[in-house]
Formats: structure tokens, C-alpha cells, sequence
């Protein structure tokens, strides 16, 4: 291609999804930005209108090539000053996305017709085609117009449809283009990223080296043969390599079909770190009260079923001093040691929960007795009577705990 496309027009994964789609079409293409200004041109379109290598360049106005066109005999019998008006009228009329077709006369009396679609990111993709041996043989007409008709519709999914990575496949399953990034989320080697490759050979070297997508691969190659005969709009999370990716398949309307590939792997980590910390302290990393209380409703069940459960509430004493006298740092560290100290007395089935200030709760689930409270609680209380050395200072403390064992001591 001889254009490239401006870094304030696209990012990266767009420039090579565009490049990947377009580098074989067989017809003019350009893309004029939102201002007017060329961003980016194939070899075809320059010569449709007679332009040399170095005519045009990225970065002209629509306005500057049009005087050059017709200085070059294009749209004989108009005026550039006219012509440009028409042109950028058709254009600023049709930003909803639809595809808009017109024709000109360029010099040798040829005729070419254009169709651009607008996309907020790029501008206007225009592609430009000779129809002039159509026009004269309608019975060619149609078939040329099938033919174009269908890489538009290429055209149209890979600009509407971008992602980090994609693929085109036919109706018969074969791959159309893929982008640098599809390739290289999945580490496919070559053979399997030239057009033509069957989809299911593609899917059988992914379940080779490891993938894994929620089932199975006989049943995910079954659902996702579903999808494809069903023409709909399908997704499917899976994990490869250590790496999370969403996949999303885009039915076309001639059978084939675009899917999405984008790896997810951080966005998902952000979102179990932020659940974590929706439900847990801050200070001491323990479950907070929130998460606490869900715990406590689904012990309930067990309680339900005859199982015995206890609740230790344990409140730190002389705290409130030792924060006024020294400070919120060190009191903060008395936090932190103390809910130390109570983790060392838990089992792997309890629960320790920090409820906020000073308040610490414990659920025991399950216990043979109350009297096996009573003695966690017994711990909990020699525990927390050692003293703290903190920043070089002795720091005594204690703890007060109350047991609640159920079923038997309440209902709520």
C-alpha cells in the first residue's frame, strides 16, 4: 500500500488489520480523514486517475488533488471548483455508515464507479473500480457487480468489525485474511495463516497445543458448527498458553464469517482484584463484613441440616489508647499483627473476618461442641495477651471474645 495511516486516524491494531484486508484487492482504494486530507491509497487508484509515484502524497487535501486530477483530463466537462463541491457534499451526506455508490469519467473516456462508507476512525474508505467494459457488456454487469458486492462485504466487516485480533472465513470454512495479531495470540505457524486454511484444522492445532474452552473439543467444535449454520452472533472465553481470550463470531451475509479475538487475561485480573477488594480489608487483606455476612447466610443451610456452627466476636482491648497515644501508624500495625496472631489460631474451614476499628469476628464451621469454642476462644485471648514490639515498643493489648453457637443460641 502506498499510504499509511496517520497515528492520530487509527492505532496500531487497525493499520494492520487494514493491511491485511486490503492488500490484494483487485480495485482502486483511498481514505480521505475527516478534514479532507488523504491517509492512505493503493497503487490501483493512482492509476484510475493518471497520477505519477510521487504526485500525491499523504496529508493533501481533497481540494488540491481534485485540481490535479482534472489537470489531468478527469471529469471532463466539469469545473475542479464544482466537481469538489459535489464530491465532498455526496460525502458529508453520508456518515451513518452506508455504503454510497456514484460514477465518474476520467481521462480516456473510461468510467469508474466509486462506493465509500464512512467509519468515525478512519473517515472515508472510497473504492474506486472500471466499469467501463461492464456498462458496454450488460450481460458482465451483473456478475462484476455480484463479484464487487462481495468484497464489499469483506471490506465492510473488516472495518466495522475490528478488534485486536480477526479472521475472515468463506461460507466453506476457509480462511480469507487474518491480521499480524490473530497470528500471534494463538502462536500459529504460517500454514495455518494463508488463505485457504480450513477452520477446523486451525481449531484441531489449538486443542493440540493446549487450548482449552470450557468443555471438551469435540464440543466445542460441535457448538461452534452450530453457529456458523445458524448464522448468528456467537462468543466463547477461552484459555491458551496462560492467557485468557474472548472470542466473537460475526455471521456475513454471503455464509462466511468474521471472528474477534482480543486477549482478556488483564482485564479479567483486574476484575478479580477489584471483587477482592470490594470484599475484603484493605488494611489486613481478611474478609470484611460484606463478605463475612454471605458466608454466615450460607452457613445457615447446614445449620438447617442439624451441623453446629459458632461465632466468635473478638474486640481488641486498650486500642482506642494506644491509636490516641501513638499514633495512627502504630495502631495500624497492631491491626495488622493482631489479625496475624488470630489467623494462627484458625483452621482451614474457618472464616476470620475483619468487622472494621477494632472488631474481629471468627466463624467456626463446623464444631463438635461449644466447648470447642470455648477453647479456640481461650487461645484467641493468650494470644492476644503477648505483648507487641512495634517500631521498638512493648505494646500490650488483649482481647475480649463472645461466643454465639448455633443452632441454640438464636434464631438470626
Amino acid at each position: 500500500l502506498m499510504g499509511e495511516l496517520d497515528a492520530g486516524t487509527t492505532d496500531v491494531a487497525e493499520a494492520l488489520l487494514l493491511d491485511a484486508a486490503l492488500e490484494n484487492i483487485p480495485y482502486g482504494f483511498c481514505v480521505w480523514s475527516p478534514q479532507f486530507r488523504l491517509v492512505m491509497w493503493n497503487k490501483n487508484y493512482r492509476e484510475f486517475y493518471g497520477f505519477s509515484e510521487d504526485a500525491i502524497k499523504k496529508g493533501m487535501t481533497l481540494e488540491e488533488v481534485v485540481h490535479l486530477s482534472h489537470k489531468l483530463g478527469n471529469h471532463p466537462g466539469q469545473s475542479p471548483d464544482a466537481f469538489y463541491e459535489a464530491y465532498t457534499g455526496d460525502l458529508l451526506s453520508n456518515r451513518g455508515g452506508m455504503r454510497t455508490k456514484s460514477q465518474e469519467v476520467v481521462y480516456g473516456g473510461r468510467i469508474v464507479e466509486t462506493a465509500h462508507v464512512y467509519s468515525e476512525k478512519l473517515g472515508w474508505v472510497v473504492t474506486h473500480e472500471d466499469v467501463t467494459d461492464e456498462i458496454q457488456m450488460s450481460e458482465t454487469v451483473q456478475k462484476r457487480k455480484l463479484e464487487l458486492e462481495r468484497q464489499n462485504i469483506r471490506l465492510d466487516a473488516a472495518v466495522n468489525n475490528i478488534s485486536i485480533g480477526l479472521c475472515m472465513m468463506d461460507a466453506k470454512g476457509r480462511l480469507v485474511i487474518c491480521n499480524e495479531p490473530y497470528a500471534r495470540i494463538y502462536n500459529l505457524p504460517e500454514s495455518f495463516v494463508r488463505p485457504g486454511a480450513q477452520l477446523e484444522d486451525i481449531l484441531g492445532h489449538l486443542f493440540d497445543e493446549g487450548m482449552s474452552a470450557g468443555g471438551d473439543r469435540d464440543d466445542y467444535i460441535v457448538w461452534r458448527r452450530e453457529v456458523i449454520a445458524k448464522r448468528e452472533y456467537g462468543k466463547n472465553i477461552h484459555e491458551l498458553n496462560g492467557r485468557i481470550i474472548l472470542m466473537q463470531h460475526h455471521p456475513m451475509k454471503d455464509g462466511g464469517w468474521v471472528s474477534t479475538h482480543e486477549d482478556i487475561t488483564e482485564q479479567r485480573q483486574n476484575e478479580a482484584r477489584i471483587h477482592h477488594l470490594a470484599r475484603h480489608d484493605a488494611l489486613t487483606d481478611l474478609p470484611n463484613r460484606a463478605e463475612f455476612l454471605e458466608e454466615m447466610a450460607r452457613t445457615e443451610a447446614g445449620l438447617k441440616r442439624g451441623e453446629m456452627a459458632a461465632v466468635l466476636y473478638i474486640d481488641l482491648d486498650h486500642f482506642k489508647a494506644v491509636n490516641d497515644t501513638l499514633g495512627h501508624a502504630v495502631g495500624d500495625e497492631v491491626i495488622k499483627q493482631a489479625a496475624v496472631r488470630l489467623w494462627g489460631t484458625t483452621r482451614e474451614s474457618d472464616l476470620l473476618a475483619r468487622l472494621g476499628g477494632d472488631e474481629f469476628a471468627l466463624l467456626l464451621r463446623p464444631i463438635e461442641s461449644a466447648d470447642a469454642a470455648a477453647r479456640i476462644a481461650d487461645r484467641i485471648i493468650k494470644a492476644m495477651g503477648a505483648p507487641m514490639n512495634i517500631k521498638g515498643q512493648q505494646i500490650e493489648i488483649g482481647a475480649s471474645v463472645g461466643i454465639a453457637v448455633g443452632p441454640g443460641d438464636g434464631l438470626t
